[in-house]
């Protein structure tokens, strides 16, 4: 019985290949803007191991991290083959909700820039709304080149949203008032 091997060797010159198999450098931006939402939902994962599993929201941080992997997978499939792997609206409208949730439990909305830390889960959510944000970026400069399905742009802009507000909810509920550094408005 052979043994299939992690390993390819077909990267080994500096390349990766998208789906339908066109090989890109592997600093293409593409492959940069999938790899800092790889490295979201990674953290994503961590964040829910710090929660621990009766945390509230165990089950919707593991449906983010499955929304994650069919954004990565858009960002991973050339123009012409977009039709095949669509990223569905609905995960935004979902996400957007929870937003919402989050901001609705919470006392005042924040009339400050927040200093992060606080709590462990609350700085961790933190670093994933900075590691969002970056890969907003990211797939700004993709969307220039390549067009980026709408769904999966909107979706993209909703996450640091969402663990600004993750990350003031952990302070909550840690009962750790929040750092201000700056107020505005």
């Amino acid at each position: 019985m052979s043994r299939s091997r992690i390993y390819t060797r077909k990267g080994d010159t500096g390349t990766c290949q998208l789906i339908g198999g066109m090989r890109v450098p592997k600093d293409d931006p593409r492959v940069e803007c999938y790899g800092d939402y790889d490295e979201g939902c990674s953290l994503v994962g961590l964040l829910r191991v710090k929660l621990g599993l009766d945390h509230a929201w165990q089950n919707r941080l593991q449906t983010l991290q499955k929304d994650l992997m069919a954004l990565m997978t858009v960002l991973a499939t050339p123009e012409a083959f977009q039709e095949e792997y669509p990223f569905d609206p609905q995960r935004t409208d979902e996400l957007e909700s929870w937003i919402d949730e989050l901001e609705g439990e919470l006392e005042s909305k924040s009339k400050s820039f927040l200093l992060p830390g606080g709590c462990e889960t609350s700085a961790l959510a933190h670093m994933l709304r900075t590691v969002f944000r970056r890969a907003e970026r990211r797939m700004a400069t993709v969307h220039r080149d390549t067009p980026v399905p709408a769904p999966a742009l909107s979706f993209g802009n909703r996450l640091s949203d969402f663990f600004f507000l993750f990350a003031r909810s952990e302070l909550h509920r840690c009962k750790i008032p929040e750092e201000a550094w700056k107020n505005f408005g």
